[in-house]
């Protein structure tokens, strides 16, 4: 694990990461090292949504029309048909 040091930052910002560290039973590193790879995690997740929703959509994923057939009829096989 990298060997994180803060410098430069406000008392309250300091304190606020002590007390998440510590309600998350973690040292002061871990928390900064989660906090970090979560957020870069997120970033990554929001661009590789971006880069594939118009892909998405032309192949028809995401909301799909409902069947005009009710389920329960599917799963005891009496459509009707």
């Amino acid at each position: 694990m990298p060997d994180l040091t803060i410098r430069n930052v406000s008392k309250d910002v300091h304190k606020l990461l002590l007390e998440s560290a510590k309600v998350h039973n973690r040292s002061l590193n871990k928390e900064i090292v989660s906090i970090l790879t979560s957020e870069a995690d997120l970033t990554v997740r929001g661009l590789e949504f971006a880069r594939t929703f118009p892909m998405q959509r032309r192949i028809g994923g995401g909301a799909r029309k409902r069947s005009r057939i009710p389920r329960r009829k599917i799963l005891l096989g009496r459509t009707g048909i």
